[in-house]
């Protein structure tokens, strides 16, 4: 019985931001029970020989798709064309839109500014009003205004104070403990939640407010995205928008074994993400009336 065969190509990276991490036992789990073999390769494997020689190598070796893990595209990246040149449908498991319309290839993604209604919503319902976002400055493509447009639309407060920037760089931890300083200490009213970029974000959070005798939540909730890192092992445990990494992975097969049987290509596909509320966010502590156990 004949294999479906897939190219599974990764950056060189040890990152443990990496969602490859996360999703790529999905996609093997999946592999295994649809009878699909997968092959992995470096992307710096696929660009030590000319694009029409790693491309014709790649239909010659008998692959039917390709998964890319990959995303930020800017189009100059070498990589695209030689994919390009194998006529193979790619898929790029976790990416952005902006990443399907720069490569062409067909994206998985999730809808970034849903998450963050999502978890403003959340908030909101267990009746906070002031929330400190601590955040790259990307936003994950959210911009300021349509944050704060999102913010009055689920009736909390819109002091641009609120909002705590920290550069670009995911692992940035003393960007992220000076974000969570001046929201708690330099504010006349700090927030009572603190919705954080990712859960690595979360991490840094944590160590500061542990370090100040913040308690987490009667103090301020903590909410994070992502959902990857042993939530649960926190203490306490953390909240967190999860992508669900393990189904995308699973979702990743299906969706190339699809394009590869109807030689069809899917523009953009959103991936679902759920919110799983843990101690980090349980219970409504009465901010207006009480911080840190004293009485204002």
């Amino acid at each position: 019985e004949s294999r479906t065969k897939i190219l599974v190509i990764v950056h060189d990276s040890s990152d443990i931001s990496n969602p490859f991490l996360y999703i790529m036992p999905g996609v093997q789990l999946a592999a295994e029970n649809l009878n699909v073999s997968l092959e992995s390769c470096s992307v710096a494997s696929l660009l030590s020989r000319p694009a029409d020689e790693s491309a014709r190598q790649i239909r010659e070796n008998g692959f039917h798709g390709i998964l890319w893990f990959a995303s930020n595209f800017n189009g100059n990246e070498p990589l695209i064309e030689t994919l390009r040149k194998t006529d193979l449908p790619v898929l790029l498991p976790h990416a952005g839109r902006k990443d399907q319309q720069i490569t062409g290839f067909s994206t998985m993604g999730t809808d970034y500014r849903k998450v963050m209604e999502d978890g403003l919503r959340y908030l909101a319902a267990q009746g906070h009003r002031r929330v400190g976002n601590i955040s790259k400055d990307d936003m994950r493509g959210i911009t300021a205004e349509e944050y704060f447009q999102c913010i009055r639309r689920v009736g909390l407060d819109d002091d641009p104070a609120l909002l705590s920037l920290t550069g670009n760089e995911i692992q940035d931890r003393e960007a992220v403990i000076e974000a969570a300083a001046h929201l708690m200490t330099e504010l006349d009213d700090p927030p009572t939640a603190l919705f954080c970029f990712s859960d690595f974000f979360a991490l840094h959070v944590y160590e500061y407010l542990h370090r100040e005798n913040f308690r987490i939540p009667d103090d301020v909730a903590v909410l994070s995205i992502g959902g990857q890192i042993g939530c649960n092992f926190l203490k306490p445990s953390l909240s967190a928008i999860d992508f669900g990494s393990l189904d995308i992975g699973r979702s990743v097969v299906r969706f190339l074994l699809e394009m590869i049987c109807d030689k069809r290509r899917i523009p953009f596909i959103v991936t679902p993400h759920h919110i799983t509320e843990r101690e980090s966010t349980k219970g409504l502590a009465y901010h207006q009336k009480y911080r840190k156990g004293n009485q204002l």
